[in-house]
């Protein structure tokens, strides 16, 4: 099965339980991964602003051994597009995702930010935004067993704490409300 680009928003790599679902189920080569240095940077700032309690070594570690994980996922050499997309954005501050994603030949971006990332203006790139919810569906939807089979492997990889299949669902609710509903559907 080729495996499609998609570029994952940094509001995406923050929570935990959303991207260890995703990475798990882009391991099984499902789809590949992509990010810039630009969204890693945002990703570990957000990390360590929501979870100041925490020592920052451990968001420099997730960080690392995503990239270890995932080596192709970098995309670098966008910054170049960066400048002439940033007048099609609400936020032009985002302009660095698009750039990277047309870089990577990615198909979709990944993120919960659908508002900044209109569609008329990723048309033009053959880009498309999709949210984490009907990204995960149409994972689902493409190779139901593999999903389920990622997450059961999430779920036995997990040691501190330990989880059921139920708990990493009811944690993937608030992202992904209908994926889950669907999951716990065709697990029955």
């Amino acid at each position: 099965m080729a495996r499609f680009g998609v570029m994952l928003d940094a509001n995406v790599l923050v929570p935990i339980s959303l991207i260890d679902t995703l990475l798990n189920i882009a391991d099984q080569g499902l789809f590949q991964p992509l990010w810039s240095d630009v969204i890693l940077d945002e990703t570990l700032q957000t990390l360590k602003l929501l979870y100041s309690d925490k020592h920052p070594s451990m968001f420099e570690a997730r960080i690392e051994s995503m990239s270890r994980s995932f080596p192709q996922a970098r995309i670098a050499g966008w910054e170049s597009l960066e400048v002439g997309l940033r007048d099609g954005l609400p936020d032009p501050d985002d302009a660095h995702v698009v750039a990277a994603a047309i870089l990577g030949r990615a198909e979709l971006i990944v993120t919960s930010n659908l508002k900044d990332f209109p569609a008329a203006t990723l048309s033009t790139f053959g880009l498309q935004a999709i949210s984490p919810n009907e990204f995960l569906l149409d994972l689902l939807h493409l190779d139901a067993q593999l999903v389920i089979d990622s997450v059961n492997d999430q779920v036995a990889q997990m040691s501190r704490p330990s989880l059921t299949v139920e708990a990493v669902l009811n944690r993937l609710t608030q992202f992904a409300p209908d994926f889950v509903t669907e999951f716990k559907e065709l697990i029955r």
